[in-house]
């Protein structure tokens, strides 16, 4: 993504703007150019909870097609999370006393700046322009939640089951975006 917007960046510079980008994309035609910019966020996690804030983390797919004309279908997200999670041993016996069952869930919510477009080689030969436009971008916020179960078995430390130790296996199942 960094190289290619490098590249329009160079080509709107240059004495033949529109030359130069036709010729990019059409150079680019079935590549696809991806970037995820995670940021820093926030995470206060105590027993049994936590609090999490992922502010604008970006992913940016580009791929280069020619319709009426050389062009960039551009598809980017900008989300920012704020998430609540909790989670409990339960004192279940599956097989053993000893077996170890946790619930789980984390409800969210996401802010999302979308942008799906296709952009046309003539409109970034302006100085400037860029594919990824946030003022063409439409906005919303979601309420979601995952939900998860957690199943450790008791490994015996003798017996035919107790080489299983060095794994120490556990099983999960996570259903995600449960709304």
């Amino acid at each position: 993504y960094f190289s290619l917007i490098g590249d329009i960046t160079s080509a709107q510079g240059s004495g033949n703007p529109e030359d130069q980008i036709f010729s990019l994309i059409q150079d680019n035609y079935g590549n696809h150019f991806f970037s995820r910019i995670p940021t820093i966020g926030a995470v206060w996690a105590r027993p049994n909870w936590g609090i999490a804030i992922i502010p604008m983390d970006v992913s940016i797919d580009l791929s280069m097609h020619q319709q009426v004309g050389p062009q960039i279908n551009v598809n980017g997200y900008i989300d920012t999370t704020f998430a609540y999670s909790y989670a409990r041993n339960l004192d279940v016996d599956i097989v053993d006393e000893k077996d170890e069952f946790s619930v789980g869930g984390t409800l969210k919510a996401i802010h999302r700046v979308h942008v799906e477009e296709a952009v046309a080689a003539a409109d970034l030969t302006q100085e400037g322009a860029q594919p990824f436009d946030t003022d063409s971008a439409s906005e919303g916020m979601t309420i979601d939640a995952d939900l998860a179960v957690f199943y450790t078995p008791h490994i015996p430390k003798v017996g035919k089951w107790s080489f299983l130790g060095f794994a120490a296996p556990s099983f999960a199942v996570v259903m995600r975006n449960v709304f």
